[in-house]
């Protein structure tokens, strides 16, 4: 199955949400946490469950999870997951920028880094022939 709405080969590009990805990336979520979310945009907005996330796969990646509903305290949430994400390792391209998400401009990279940080830590992911070991082989 090939990506829709790609106009380069890099993950930033995305602008359309692949309704497969985002349910894989959800589902990994929710598997990870013990939980059944089920709005990825809204879920996922204020950072706090992706904050809970990534300690719950790398304990103390984030320190701080602002629980307030203030807009500038969930913005700074995603940032500290994604400081937690460039910490463990995750490729540059698999990153967002804050907007992308909280303001669900470009939720399809969101998905995407989701699940690069599914195969970082090794879930789901097998290399086969014709794998590069990227988030990519599979769509």
């Amino acid at each position: 199955m090939a990506l829709q709405n790609v106009k380069t080969d890099t993950p930033s590009s995305l602008t359309k949400l692949n309704p497969e990805q985002e349910k894989e990336a959800l589902d990994f979520v929710n598997q990870i946490l013990g939980t059944s979310h089920s709005d990825f945009a809204a879920d996922l907005k204020s950072g706090v469950v992706l904050c809970e996330f990534v300690n719950k796969l790398k304990p103390g990646s984030v320190k701080k999870i602002n629980k307030q509903r203030m807009p500038f305290m969930q913005m700074e949430n995603i940032g500290y997951y994604l400081d937690a994400c460039r910490a463990i390792g995750i490729e540059s391209q698999y990153l967002f920028v804050t907007v992308d998400l909280f303001e669900a401009k470009n939720l399809a990279i969101v998905a995407l880094n989701i699940l690069a940080v599914k195969r970082h830590f090794g879930y789901g992911f097998e290399r086969g022939a014709g794998s590069t070991g990227n988030v990519f082989d599979k769509y």
